[in-house]
């Protein structure tokens, strides 16, 4: 998978995005809401199930690279969870979830929705997905701008071990 938008290269995670992937989640500010800090292997782990799925049926996490520098910042994209009754839907169906997360130095700069907004259409037209949700912690507010920047609606609140969520489903 390749996207360009203005200021960014949107790709395929690979092998060698891992050591990026890593730094990006040891960093405690960028995991607050997300149940804290990852290893280094976590990391890896996390990468290499990313590559996998994007392979299997291109549903995945996609790297987010920042086009003049050629710098990893993060990535943005899908991925097909299954539920448990923590999540306020019905245990044992099947959603997409679409995320991201970015290195504190691009945060409040535009790069969390140019992604999204390139990435949401790319998983509409291309792999033709439907019942796109999106979910954030309370208090990550830009993260909860760029769901609602992109005309998610809420659907309800809940708490999981991080603390509690917003879940956003795709318009109609």
């Amino acid at each position: 998978m390749n996207l360009e938008t203005d200021r960014l290269i949107i790709r395929s995670l690979s092998v060698e995005d891992s050591n990026a992937y890593a730094k990006l989640v040891r960093d405690a500010d960028v995991m607050r809401y997300l149940g804290g800090p990852l290893s280094t292997e976590a990391a890896h782990r996390y990468v290499m199930d990313c590559v996998q799925r994007d392979q299997t049926n291109g549903i995945s996490r996609y790297a987010v690279v920042e086009k003049t520098s050629g710098t990893f910042i993060g990535f943005c994209g899908f991925k097909q969870l299954r539920e448990d009754a923590g999540q306020q839907v019905s245990a044992g169906t099947s959603w997409i979830d679409f995320g991201w997360r970015y290195q504190q130095q691009v945060w409040r700069q535009g790069y969390g929705i140019e992604a999204a907004e390139a990435v949401y259409a790319y998983g509409k037209n291309s792999l033709c997905l439907t019942g796109v949700e999106a979910r954030a912690h309370r208090d990550n507010l830009g993260s909860l701008r760029i769901i609602e920047k992109l005309g998610f609606v809420w659907v309800n609140d809940y708490s999981t071990h991080a603390g509690p969520f917003r879940r956003y489903r795709e318009p109609n």
